[in-house]
Order: structure tokens, then C-alpha cells, then sequence
């Protein structure tokens, strides 16, 4: 009883939230619930093969072998795609992808064929000769071919998972920082937790290859190795389903808040402005040499003085075609040919301030980069280079800092008030973003601000 309930326990929480999600997506039509749903089927459907196996349902125990090899080389691609879907604009035009379902497709039905060409007393003697042990090999042809596909799949699987998830991770960060630009008030807008379970998975992917190099039949030996296992990836699997359950945002929340036709101009956006870091530093290094030339040019020319004094104008001259020493003022017009974009830049800035500082904007509950341009009427471009660029930080990071120096304000003034009345007139719509975001920037809780105000004060 408790072997059958620990062999089936990750299909029956995976078919759990098969029925969740799907419900999710019939209220909500949502694509990205759809291919959460999608992935989650399939896992119930690996775990299937894997309760079959261990119980030793030899009936039909090839037809589980194909699906569960099949299921095993879909699971991650297909959360992959469920990233992508959640985080990629262009992507969520895309109904499905060939490459996410192809290595298995072809893994499945080979694996599929080769069963079917064994004899009946082949197809009995490999289940129950290589499917349960790890040291045979097979003494036919077809018997050979299936054990080399197998370890072929093992190889395959181990590439993927790596991949996958840090691939996912990177494409989650960057949704999040995107989140960060458009977005002031972000405690809903991002997949923190998405992402701090796939810094678990990052560690379980370790046990899912060792657990793959092992076999299934190393675990048909032990069943407390089989437990631990079993119940990890049970847990880990309920971890991350009731984070997808729960993520309620997305790329299609962006397209709705007309922000992502900006997506293409911020990519463009932050290489220009990485160009223009490189342009400046590489003006100063090229000022640098070539002082460092016209040292060395000075210095040459004064040793030579004593032997050609009278051609002293002409060798100097020599010496700076040779040496390609340019004069200061090409240099300055050099290092100039980006100053009027500069000085746009730091002019919308200085004015996005102002405007900030005068009219108060950043009180308003759920203030987003879309109300920025609308007050200043400009484009998206402008102001994304003038807070990016110009102010060095996200759109996000400078709405609640000015949110802070507010309430610093107000504690000065009124440091008996309450803190959801603080918060909130500070233009915080949570408490706890307001705590993480005061902590933050003052390296104090409110309370200990308030306490050495006190101090200050006696």
C-alpha cells in the first residue's frame, strides 16, 4: 500500500494541477495557462510510465516505455515554450514549435518500431533482462539497437535539462527588469516565485541526470532511494504549479497596457546607450594616448635638440606625421559628435524631475511609464533613454525613491504617523513593498528611522 501511494504520488499531484490549470484556462482563455496545462499533462503522463514500471505491470510495460522515453524528452522543452509564452510578445503569436516535440517524436516511435519488430520471446526477455537491470546489453540486433536509443535518450534528456532551465531563468530575469521600466508598483507584475523555484530545479536538475545516468532499475532495488526521490520531485513539482497557478501576469497584460510595441525600440534603446558609454570611454582613452604621444613626442624631440638644432622644426614635425599624434582640438571635435544627443537626453531629464518634484506624480497609485509620456508629451524612446540612461536606473527604482524621500518627509514631520496611513499617502499601494522598498534605500525599518529621530531630537 504505502509502495503503490509512493510510485503514485507525483502523477496524482500532477493530474491535481492538469485540473486546476485547465479550469484556470476555461474562466480565464488564457494561452499561457494553456501550455502550463499542456506541460503539466505530460509530466502525469511520464509519471504514469514510472508508476508501471516500478509495479511491474509488464502487460503493458512497453507501451509505458515509449511514453514515459516520449514524456521524458517533452517535459522541459514544453516548459520552455510555457516561458516563452509568458514573457515573449512575438512569441505568443506562435502556436506551437517543432523543435520542443521533434527529438521526442522520433525517440518515441523508433523506440515504438523496435518493439514491435521483437519476437514475443525477445520483447519478454528485454523487459525483463534490460529494463530492470543496468548490465545487459542484449544478444540481438533489435535487442542492441533498443538498449543504444535508450542511452541515447539518457544523453539527450541531460543536455536539455541544463539548458532549459537556465535558458528560462535568464528569460524570466528579463521580464521582470522589463517590468521594472514600464511598471511602478511591481509586487503582482513579476515571476519571482517562478524563478526562485527554478533556482530549486536548477539543484534538482543535478538529481533528475544522476537519477537518469542511475536507471530506473537502481531504483527498483532500493525503495527508500525510490521514496526520496519520489516525494522530492513530488514536492518540487507542487511548488511550481501552484506558482504558475498563481501567476496572474504576463506579456498579454502588456500588449493590453499598450507597452510592448515598445519592446523592440528598449532593446534598441540599451545597446545605443551602451554604445554611448563605450564612445565616451574610448574618447577619454584616446585622449589619454594621445597625451601620453605627445609626451613622448616632446621628450623625443628635446634629446634630439643638441644634434639637429637647426632643423630642430623640421624633425619635430617628422616625428608627428610618424608617430599619427592628432591635435587637441580634433579630439574635442571627436568626443562632441554625440553631445547633442547627450544633451537632449540630460534635458528631458532635468525636466522629467521637475516635473516630478512639482506635480508630485509619483503619489499616484499605480503610476506607469505610459502617464510619464502622456504628461510630458514626448516618446516612449526619449523618456526610456533619459530614466535609463540619463538617471541610471529603472523607471520602477526612481518612482518609489522619490516615494521614499516623501515619506522621510512626512516621518520628520510627523513621526507618530501610522505607517498604512504612511504608506499609502506615500503612494504605496502595499505595506510590504513600502517596508522592502524603505529598507532598501535607507538600510532602516521605518520604526528605527523614527526611533533615531527621536534621538536626534533629545
Amino acid at each position: 500500500m504505502i509502495f503503490t501511494l509512493i510510485t503514485s504520488l507525483p502523477m496524482i499531484v500532477c493530474l491535481f494541477w492538469t485540473a486546476i490549470l485547465w479550469m484556470d484556462w476555461r474562466r480565464e482563455q488564457s494561452v499561457v495557462k494553456l501550455r502550463l496545462m499542456v506541460f503539466s499533462s505530460v509530466v502525469c503522463l511520464l509519471y504514469v510510465g514510472h508508476y508501471v514500471y516500478f509495479n511491474k505491470v509488464y502487460e503493458v510495460l512497453p507501451v509505458s516505455d515509449v511514453i514515459y522515453s516520449m514524456s521524458n524528452l517533452l517535459v522541459y522543452p514544453l516548459f520552455f515554450l510555457y516561458v516563452k509564452q509568458l514573457t515573449d510578445a512575438e512569441w505568443s503569436k506562435r502556436k506551437w514549435c517543432a523543435w520542443a516535440v521533434l527529438p521526442a517524436l522520433l525517440v518515441g516511435m523508433t523506440m515504438g518500431g523496435l518493439f514491435l519488430m521483437m519476437s514475443p520471446e525477445e520483447l519478454n526477455y528485454y523487459v525483463v533482462n534490460q529494463l530492470y537491470t543496468t548490465d545487459y546489453i542484449g544478444h540481438t540486433p533489435i535487442m542492441r539497437a533498443q538498449y543504444l536509443l535508450h542511452e541515447g535518450a539518457k544523453v539527450l534528456f541531460a543536455i536539455q535539462v541544463v539548458s532549459v532551465l537556465l535558458a528560462s531563468y535568464r528569460k524570466l530575469k528579463k521580464f521582470d527588469e522589463m517590468a521594472e521600466n514600464y511598471y511602478a508598483d511591481t509586487e503582482e507584475r513579476n515571476t519571482q516565485t517562478i524563478r526562485s523555484t527554478i533556482m530549486v530545479m536548477l539543484f534538482a536538475c543535478v538529481l533528475s541526470v544522476v537519477v537518469n545516468v542511475l536507471g530506473r532499475s537502481f531504483f527498483s532495488q532500493s525503495q527508500v532511494a525510490l521514496g526520496v526521490v519520489s516525494v522530492g520531485f513530488t514536492l518540487l513539482l507542487f511548488m511550481l504549479l501552484y506558482a504558475g497557478h498563481n501567476q496572474n501576469f504576463s506579456v498579454e497584460d502588456m500588449v493590453k497596457d499598450d507597452l510592448v510595441p515598445a519592446l523592440e525600440e528598449e532593446e534598441c534603446m540599451e545597446c545605443e546607450g551602451e554604445c554611448m558609454r563605450s564612445e565616451e570611454e574610448s574618447v577619454e582613452s584616446e585622449g589619454e594616448r594621445m597625451r601620453s604621444e605627445k609626451e613622448s613626442v616632446e621628450c623625443e624631440v628635446e634629446c634630439m635638440g643638441s644634434e639637429v638644432d637647426s632643423k630642430g622644426s623640421k624633425e619635430e614635425e617628422k616625428v608627428k606625421v610618424k608617430t599619427g599624434v592628432k591635435t587637441p582640438e580634433a579630439v574635442n571635435v571627436w568626443a562632441k559628435r554625440n553631445v547633442p544627443i547627450r544633451e537632449q537626453i540630460e534635458k528631458l531629464r532635468t525636466e522629467i524631475e521637475r516635473v516630478m518634484e512639482e506635480e508630485k506624480l509619483y503619489l499616484i497609485h499605480d503610476f506607469r511609464l505610459t502617464d510619464l509620456i502622456e504628461r510630458m508629451k514626448t516618446n516612449r524612446e526619449y523618456v526610456y533613454r533619459a530614466v535609463n540612461v540619463g538617471m541610471g536606473m529603472s523607471f520602477s527604482q526612481m518612482v518609489n525613491r522619490k516615494r521614499i524621500e516623501y515619506a522621510l518627509e512626512l516621518l520628520k514631520k510627523q513621526p507618530d504617523i501610522d505607517i498604512s496611513e504612511l504608506y499609502s499617502a506615500a503612494g504605496f499601494t502595499s505595506q510590504a513593498v513600502f517596508y522592502r522598498n524603505f529598507k532598501s534605500y535607507t538600510g532602516k525599518s521605518p520604526k528605527a528611522f523614527v526611533q533615531d529621530i527621536d534621538v536626534n531630537l533629545l
